[in-house]
């Protein structure tokens, strides 16, 4: 899944991407829907939701501890497949990765010209 971070002037320009194990990100789902999904539909809306509440979050404390900043946030892009190559050449970024009971979830976030 893949958000987009631009600044309120448009001088900076990032992105959000969120990748896991199948098993870890439908379990996250899951536990937000509260009950097996039905859907792979259903699965990606749950997981873009997601994204989205914990991406606003972060861009909320970003934007209070720097303000002038006024980060929004692109709607989410969601890309699913096996062994998939995602870069985006002008970025630098850094990688988390965290580790669930079915699997790993990895964040990277990075910034244009940063």
């Amino acid at each position: 899944m893949i958000l987009g971070m631009i600044s309120g002037d448009e001088s900076l320009k990032g992105r959000v991407l969120l990748d896991g194990d199948a098993e870890q990100i439908r379990d996250i789902a899951e536990g937000m829907n509260g009950e097996p999904l039905e859907t792979t539909t259903d699965l990606y809306f749950f997981i873009g939701e997601f994204t989205n509440m914990f991406c606003g979050r972060a861009i909320t404390v970003i934007n209070n501890a720097h303000r002038g900043m006024e980060f929004r946030l692109t709607p989410p892009a969601i890309l699913a497949g096996r062994h998939m190559d995602i870069t985006t050449p002008s970025i630098r970024s850094e990688s988390f990765a965290f580790a669930g009971g079915r699997g790993i979830v990895r964040l990277d976030v990075g910034f244009e010209g940063v």
